[in-house]
């Protein structure tokens, strides 16, 4: 054999080596790759079975904590004073117990998956993650169905403090009118008797609304609704009638400081001085009998009486005012005419 085929065979073996080299470095790393994507999918499944678990753990410490005991106990409280709030009571008893029973029973499952072994069982792992996501979902829809009856209270409760805050603030307002314009002069039984009433009225309101008593609360609000305006109107009438009764005062005041110029005058009659002095007699009598039937309440005759003495009072008024501006302008032109 020449040395050119020894050659040759030499080189072929040598090819022959590095090709079956080469396949099984192809078929180890091929295997090495196919093992690290099934590690990687394993992996993969295992990390979401965990995480599943610990936000299953977290959704399920969140509902374990919520109690109604709290408000079991403050409708028991308010069921001492309202008979009927008794079956509230027991259906919550119940239901705060089926919602204990529901946790209690989710939380077996929820441990098993914490054990190792399982989340290798994938078909394990999937059935208890449906099962479980049916259970926290059951729980999750009592609790709303709780939340929106507390939500529901907590609205009528605080619909009605808007309301008694309404009513209170209409209260104060009215007793500070009250008590600057209208009690100082006109302090009367029957008025403070009402005044009284209404304080009682929002006392038992408030107390009414604390207890849940619907049908105590409507009947106050339908009493206030009746007589507050009642009291309202008499007020504004005492007011304005008061006005009208302090104002004629001051007109007479008026007159007599009119009167007290005039009446130094030589030309000033006496039979117009008798009829100014008659006139502010019987005016200041009227003043009183107007004083006397508003303490009464009665405003009608009040009001009658202090037209007749405005009718009366403001043209007299009128006239003496003109006549001392004109005696005081003679005087002056007067006084002009003796300088020069």
């Amino acid at each position: 054999m020449n040395p050119d085929t020894l050659k040759s065979l030499s080189t072929q073996s040598s090819l022959s080596t590095q090709s079956i080299l080469i396949i099984v470095l192809a078929v180890i790393a091929t295997v090495v790759v196919v093992l690290y994507a099934i590690y990687f999918v394993i992996f993969i499944k295992v990390r979401r079975s965990v995480n599943k678990n610990y936000k299953f753990r977290e959704k399920y410490n969140v509902l374990s904590a919520k109690n109604y005991n709290l408000t079991i106990q403050r409708l028991a409280k308010l069921a001492n004073d309202q008979t009927g709030l008794k079956h509230v009571v027991q259906y919550v008893n119940k239901f705060n117990n089926y919602y204990r029973e529901q946790i209690n029973s989710v939380y077996e499952p929820i441990n098993e998956l914490c054990n190792f072994d399982y989340h290798f069982d994938f078909k394990c792992v999937k059935q208890a993650t449906k099962q479980i996501n049916l259970y926290l979902d059951k729980i999750e829809m009592l609790d709303r169905s709780f939340t929106q009856i507390k939500g529901d209270i907590s609205g009528y409760k605080n619909h009605s403090s808007e309301l008694i805050v309404s009513f209170k603030e209409l209260f104060d307002n009215l007793i500070k009118f009250l008590e600057k314009y209208i009690l100082p002069t006109f302090d009367n039984e029957e008025l403070l008797r009402m005044v009284n009433s209404f304080s009682s009225c929002l006392f038992h309101l408030e107390e009414s609304a604390t207890k849940l008593l619907n049908n105590r609360l409507i009947a106050i609000i339908e009493h206030w609704l009746k007589n507050l305006p009642a009291l309202i109107k008499m007020a504004k009438t005492y007011f304005v009638l008061n006005k009208l009764r302090v104002r004629l005062k001051y007109f007479i005041e008026d007159i007599y400081y009119s009167f007290g110029l005039l009446v130094q005058d030589p030309n000033f009659t006496e039979e117009k001085k008798q009829k100014i002095n008659t006139i502010i007699k019987y005016t200041n009598k009227d003043l009183q009998t107007v004083h006397r039937l508003l303490m009464q309440r009665n405003f009608k005759q009040a009001q009658m009486l202090l037209a007749d003495k405005f009718n009366l009072i403001e043209p007299l008024k009128t006239e003496l005012e003109l006549e001392t501006k004109s005696k005081n302008t003679i005087a002056v032109i007067y006084q002009a005419f003796k300088y020069w």
